[in-house]
């Protein structure tokens, strides 16, 4: 099993290099051991003087090849994940962009923000293709259901929006426990759609019957990211308490692993034993589900790391510091194995440019 170093270099300043368009920065700290290297991506910005934008959502295709992100700036990008270079970007609401999600075939991509609108676009082309909605409170999660057939959405309002992608309609609405609502997400098998929110409260939903099939008090405060299991028998949560929740779906007993000093802002699970949060206290950390234990820490970020995507051997973050980090493990955790509970940092990588 790989190991990694303990040993982490002193802070190094971040020099980004200037001009339009995409750049990569030398990484705030350096990783010794060969488990993780990290790529640093600068984001330059289109307004209020240039300002690099607050980065809240990312979503990765379905191939891999590309990521979309989005944020305070009100614009999306999509940029090509193995150089970094923004192959399309444009306005696309009139507020903060909350939240992305690819369709399974990778050829929709949907949005959703604080100025209310659902919207689908092209992925390729980055046109706007309809607008599903447009409410009159702000949207805090969009998540395509696997099939492709169904799009969720939920914000702060007490109701989870059901719509058919082929009519292009709302189909349902269910009742959700809280009118603050904060994480959404399906089922790899579409047997269930899960929505936490401001009180804690964990709802699971039949998508067949659109009953309540599971509630739980999974957490003290606000729930901030959900995610099933790829086997769709465990739900995992975590919250501003501090505490990530794996609740099963067979009736086995239900597991907390706390996370102490940082609220939990993100998750994601990174194969079938492996899941990745991201913390106010600007860390990634990697655990063992399995065994309940921390397998890394990753260090560079500034700011909270509010979103986490991942696929195959690559994990991407994005959040408060305007950065976004593409991370690379030459472990297999999608499979199983991973290195100690050491902390560990970004590899120096060449400086890198691609117009935008």
């Amino acid at each position: 099993m790989a190991k990694f170093s303990n040993k982490v270099n002193r802070r190094t300043a971040c020099a980004a290099l200037a001009g339009a368009g995409l750049s990569f920065l030398l990484p705030a700290r350096t990783l010794l051991g060969e488990q993780w290297t990290c790529k640093v991506i600068a984001i330059d910005g289109e307004t209020d003087a240039k300002r690099p934008p607050v980065v809240s959502a990312v979503a990765l295709n379905p191939q891999g090849k590309f990521m979309a992100i989005a944020g305070d700036d009100h614009r999306i990008r999509i940029l090509d994940i193995a150089t970094g270079s923004a192959l399309k970007h444009r306005a696309a609401h009139g507020d903060w962009v909350r939240s992305l999600s690819y369709s399974p075939d990778g050829k929709t991509l949907a949005s959703a923000g604080n100025d209310g609108r659902i919207v689908l676009w092209n992925a390729d082309t980055a046109e706007e293709v309809t607008e599903l909605a447009s409410l009159s409170h702000p949207i805090s999660t969009v998540t395509f259901g696997p099939s492709g057939q169904s799009l969720a959405a939920t914000g702060f309002d007490d109701e989870v929006r059901v719509f058919d992608i082929g009519q292009r309609k709302e189909t349902s609405r269910l009742r959700c426990p809280s009118p603050d609502m904060r994480a959404l997400a399906y089922s790899p098998d579409e047997r269930y759609l899960a929505s936490g929110g401001r009180n804690g409260v964990v709802r699971v939903w039949d998508v067949k019957t659109a009953k309540v099939a599971q509630e739980s008090q999974s957490h003290r405060r606000r729930v901030r990211g959900i995610a099933f299991s790829p086997d769709s028998r465990t739900i995992a949560s975590c919250g501003e308490d501090g505490r990530i929740r794996l609740q099963s779906l067979l009736g086995q007993a239900d597991i907390t692993i706390e996370s102490p000093g940082t609220k939990v802002m993100s998750l994601c699970y990174c194969g079938a034993q492996h899941l990745a949060t991201g913390g106010s206290d600007n860390l990634i950390r990697i655990w063992d589900v399995v065994k309940q234990s921390k397998v890394s820490e990753l260090s560079g970020h500034t700011g909270s790391v509010v979103t986490l995507a991942f696929s195959g051997s690559v994990l991407v973050s994005a959040g408060y510091d305007t950065t976004v980090r593409v991370w690379r493990t030459a472990s297999n955790l999608v499979n199983g194995s991973g290195g100690q509970a050491d902390r560990v940092g970004s590899r120096w990588e060449p400086r890198n440019r691609t117009p935008q």
